[in-house]
This record gives C-alpha cells, structure tokens and sequence, in this order.
C-alpha cells in the first residue's frame, strides 16, 4: 500500500473509503495474479524436470500379463512393498517373478501379512493371477 491509511478507519469519508478499498482491492488482485504466474512457472519448471528424469530412468510400465519376461522388475509400477519384497528376494526381471510359485511368493518373499495380502489384491485389481498382472494369461 501507498500510504498508511486502511479502508476500515472510521474517520474517512465514505468516498475516501471507497476509493482505499477499490486500491487495496486491486492489489490484492495484482498480488494473486502475480503469485498464480509463479506458481504455475514453478508447476512447468517441475513438470519439465520430472519428464527429463522419466525419460532417463526409462519408461515405467503397469503390471500386466502382457509384459516380456526379460522386463525388468525397476521399470514397473508396483507398490513399494511388492517392489521391495521382490528385490530383498533378488528377483531381477518378471521371467523369474513367473517362475517361482504363488506360495514361495507370498510366503517366502513378503513375510508380513499386510505385504501378501497387497500382492494378492493385484489380482483383485485386474491384473492378472496373484503375480501382480505378471502371470501368462491362455487364450
């Protein structure tokens, strides 16, 4: 603001405190606007960055019966518990996820309760048998 008068003091006039409302609302106005402009260039700069680090990261792929078995386990989207249960049982690519047997899975690699129960709601979730949509489906 310009000076130190507020449009709620009682010993203006009501023009005068129109006229200080009408500023102050426009700034108000000029303020969002210019906060909106560096949010949005900000949203843009981190928009730019997470692509450039998608790009050279590889492309992230949705479990899915559909998958090659030599994909490797890093570049699908799995929740942080399977991916971490798959890689503390040094399991590389999605070939070696299809060969070892449901009860091995969920027992021997996910221990914990809540941890085989997110591996078999995969299959509740349309992706495939309990192998997070990794399973071969038959035609």
């Amino acid at each position: 603001m310009i000076d130190n008068k507020n449009g709620a003091n009682p010993n203006l006039s009501a023009a005068e405190r129109k006229t200080l409302r009408s500023r102050e609302a426009k700034e108000a106005i000029a303020e969002h606007e210019e906060a909106q402009r560096v949010l949005h260039g900000n949203l843009e700069r981190l928009r730019e960055k997470r692509l450039a680090r998608e790009e050279a990261a590889g492309l992230m792929l949705n479990p899915a019966p559909e998958l090659p078995d030599d994909t490797p386990i890093e570049n699908v989207r799995f929740p942080t518990r399977i991916r971490n249960a798959l890689n503390a049982a040094g399991m590389k690519t999605i070939g070696e996820v299809r060969e070892t047997s449901d009860d091995s899975l969920i027992v021997g690699a996910f221990g914990g309760r809540k941890c085989s129960e997110d591996f078999a709601d995969c299959d509740a979730d349309g992706f495939g048998r309990a192998r997070g949509g990794l399973a071969q489906t038959s035609a």
